[in-house]
């Protein structure tokens, strides 16, 4: 600020200050959306769905993205008190809304759900960027 302020004194142009001041902004916001993106490829988001049908849900979820697993828990409904199963995967969140997609177009009577985790134990695939 204070070389702008000089700047502008010196000269007693605007013209220099406005123009350093937008490609500074530009410049800002552009490394911003980059570091955004950057974190949004590697965050990695549990899916957890509910349902009678457990390969259902399955083959939503990998023909979504295949290369990624699940697990398969049975339970027994709260509400109904019937069986139930519970499939579970980790994803990226750039893998998100395809995913949530399959499961709304190919299962929807499964209830699901997703959340923000935080470390794993082993290695874990995450595609190149590209």
């Amino acid at each position: 600020a204070f070389g702008l302020v000089m700047e502008y004194i010196t000269y007693k142009q605007i013209e220099p200050v406005i123009n350093t001041l937008m490609y500074t902004s530009i410049f800002i916001f552009t490394g911003a959306e980059t570091l955004n993106n950057f974190f949004k490829k590697f965050k990695l988001v549990m899916i957890t769905a509910f349902g009678k049908d457990p390969d259902k849900i399955g083959n939503a979820i990998t023909a979504a993205a295949p290369h990624r697993t699940y697990t398969i828990q049975p339970g027994t409904g709260g509400f109904s008190a019937e069986p139930v199963h519970l499939v579970r995967t980790i994803i990226t969140h750039e893998e998100l809304p395809e995913i949530l997609d399959a499961l709304d177009r190919d299962c929807p009577e499964a209830f699901h759900f997703h959340h923000d985790i935080e470390g794993i134990s082993r290695s874990y695939y995450i595609k190149p960027i590209g």
